[in-house]
């Protein structure tokens, strides 16, 4: 045994001596940590993917019914009306229950979603938007119900409460007081063939159904339904025809001249008497009642009784409804700095319709005995399209508008996309540097 020690010793003693690299050390922390930075970035990759996956499924579930929940703001109009962001949730995406106001303009759309225009809860401030490829501009060709849980345009009526979807077979005119009729126009063949139906929103059907021939409405608020369903104001052309629902032959067609059917709220209450708004010079409109019967002015302005005063400075005015006053609410165009006089009869009945002359809009009430009108609501610059819940307007009902803002963000799947692309892009970028560093290192 002891000769076999000095054996190995002498083997041993003879053998060169390893030596290692000076850097050995450091290049052996080196791949440790090299090791340790692809775990956490493999890591990170996962649990950015797994956020991302429950993320955007958890963004773009279908939206179930809204409800006011206890304790919230009461239903009213806001004072003021904020631009909605670029982030801002779809309603498709994000439900928002009964709407006080829909609205557009510059301030709405952009280069890159040119049919977008907002819309603002009545019980709070949640704001959405309407977002698709041809734009609808609110109070013209998009209309919101009086009482707000509906929005009528491209041919169907949506519940902005549970989303259902009801199709009309025409472009919508107006809705009823009550929401539950729609006027509708619609055309087909050469010449132009024009027929107005009046269509019941919960029995699915027409009741009522007007053939125009070659003649059409004028765009825009050229249709009036009374509030007991019984009378219908049609403007066709330069003329304004009182029907009695159910008969196809007008009791009274009035010439008119520099004046249009006021809106969809010109039927006074009992349905006797219906009102146009006339223009006056330096853009003073105001309002004529005229008797169902005969269509002549209905002289009512007596001292005790005395007419609403003119709505001042205005493109257009767009009657919303009466109050049991008397008082006229009312929508009018802010004209742009150098507008012209709007255009009153139209030649035809392309669209979009709507007014590029206004800049802003404002809701407005008519008082009798008043010297001027009362400006309830002036929207911001870049606002220059409105339509309200006529029930809240002509109740009085408004709210504040600032505070705490719900603009349905979180929901919103263009910001989950955007997070997808950024995290993908930092994880790729990543990868890349790792394994440039690793090619690095073994060259």
């Amino acid at each position: 045994m002891t000769r076999l020690q000095d054996g190995l010793r002498t083997l041993a003693e003879q053998a060169p001596r390893a030596t290692l690299p000076a850097d050995f050390f450091d290049l052996a922390r080196a791949r440790h940590r090299a090791r340790r930075a692809r775990a956490a970035a493999t890591a990170t990759v996962a649990v950015v993917v797994v956020l991302l996956v429950v993320g955007i499924g958890w963004a773009v579930r279908p939206a179930g019914p809204a409800s006011t929940a206890a304790g919230t703001t009461a239903p009213g109009i806001p004072t003021t009306l904020t631009p909605p962001p670029w982030y801002t949730a779809a309603v498709e995406v994000a439900a928002i229950g009964p709407v006080a106001a829909i609205f557009g303009g510059a301030a709405t759309t952009d280069d890159w979603n040119e049919g977008r225009f907002g819309a603002v809860a009545a019980a709070g401030n949640r704001y959405r938007v309407f977002d698709d490829a041809v734009y609808t501009p609110p109070g013209f060709e998009a209309l919101l119900s009086p009482d707000g849980r509906y929005i009528a345009r491209n041919h169907q009526v949506r519940s902005l409460v549970s989303g259902e979807r009801i199709p009309v077979p025409g472009e919508i005119r107006a809705f009823s007081p009550d929401g539950a009729l729609v006027v509708y126009e619609t055309g087909n063949g050469e010449p132009r063939q024009s027929r107005v139906g009046v269509y019941d929103l919960a029995r699915r059907t027409d009741v009522a159904s007007l053939d125009l021939g070659d003649r059409w409405l004028v765009p825009g608020w050229s249709a009036a339904l009374s509030g007991d369903h019984r009378r219908l104001a049609l403007q066709v052309g330069d003329e304004l025809r009182l029907y009695t629902v159910g008969r196809d032959t007008p009791d009274a067609t009035i010439r008119l001249s520099s004046e249009t059917l006021a809106g969809p709220g010109a039927w006074l209450p009992g349905g006797t008497a219906v009102a146009t708004a006339h223009r006056d010079a330096d853009d003073r409109w105001r309002l004529v009642v005229r008797d169902a019967r005969t269509g002549l002015p209905a002289d009512a302005a007596t001292p005790a009784d005395p007419a609403p005063p003119a709505a001042t400075g205005a493109r257009y005015v767009r009657l919303l409804g009466w109050r049991a006053d008397g008082t006229a609410v009312a929508i009018t165009g802010v004209p742009r700095p150098g507008a012209g006089p709007a255009q009153l009869v139209w030649d035809h009945a392309w669209g979009p319709f709507t007014d590029h002359g206004s800049a802003r809009a404002r809701l407005v009430a008519l008082r009798p005995g008043a010297t001027a009108q009362q400006v309830l609501l002036e929207t911001p610059d870049g606002i220059s399209e409105l339509d309200v819940a006529a029930d809240l307007a002509l109740a009085g009902a408004f709210r504040d508008g600032t505070g705490p803002t719900d603009y349905g963000a979180l929901r919103h799947p263009v910001v989950f996309v955007s997070a997808a692309a950024a995290s993908v892009a930092a994880a790729v970028l990543l990868a890349v540097v790792l394994g440039r560093r690793r090619a690095h290192r073994r060259r």
